[in-house]
């Protein structure tokens, strides 16, 4: 089912028992969960070191205003959220402690705030691109913060469908973990999408091919 509320309990969902403070890891295990969608304006999520899979159907779509907070522990050991299904998921807050994988399969997610995947101060924090769309959904351009970027297969960027800004990521690493994936760049109103970083591809010589008619500046 979604999550949904409007009030700012201490967490609205958090997938390990106790409490644990900003920066301290959960004392016990962290555990997996699965949700349709999370709809609200506050709120939290805290993940641990577990995942959160929001599998959205198709023709259905959530907006959150909450935070989420995951947790790292090593390259193993870190708390993941996983954009999955068809459908069309937002989030409008920001979010200074997260610290583990973003992960973008299929359907749509909205980016309403330049932290949402957690701010460029992090040396943990990742988003990987395995599918679906990353859509601007601010109303104006907005520069993503993480630093760390894997390109995980093919999917789509629409920088901003309401008005000509530009989406962006800055001083970033883009890192090629699978050959020749597609990005498809949607025109939207005119807004381009900004690569600003480092390609890499870890010595496997892959490439990737731009489609779509929008603008992909690579910087």
């Amino acid at each position: 089912s979604s999550i949904g509320g409007n009030d700012a309990p201490s967490s609205l969902l958090q997938l390990y028992d106790g409490f644990a403070t900003i920066a301290s890891l959960p004392s016990g295990p962290s555990f997996n969960q699965t949700v349709r969608g999370v709809t609200g304006g506050s709120g939290r999520i805290k993940t641990g070191l577990g995942t959160l899979t929001i599998n959205v159907p198709t023709g259905e779509s959530y907006v959150s205003g909450g935070t989420i907070r995951t947790d790292y522990q090593d390259a193993t050991n870190h708390g993941r959220v996983i954009k999955t299904g068809p459908g069309r998921q937002d989030f409008n807050q920001a979010n200074g402690n997260y610290n583990g994988d973003f992960v973008i399969q299929d359907g749509t997610l909205g980016v309403g705030t330049a932290n949402l995947f957690g701010v460029s101060g992090s040396t943990t924090n990742r988003l990987i691109l395995n599918g679906g769309t990353l859509m601007n959904v601010t109303g104006a351009a907005v520069t993503i913060n993480v630093r760390r970027v894997e390109f995980g297969g093919s999917f789509t960027v629409d920088p901003n469908p309401v008005t000509a800004a530009n989406m962006q990521f800055q001083d970033a690493t883009f890192t090629l973990t699978t050959a020749n994936p597609t990005i498809t760049v949607l025109p939207g109103a005119g807004g381009q999408f900004i690569a600003w970083g480092k390609i890499t591809d870890g010595g496997n010589g892959y490439g990737f091919t731009k489609a779509g008619a929008g603008t992909l500046n690579l910087t």
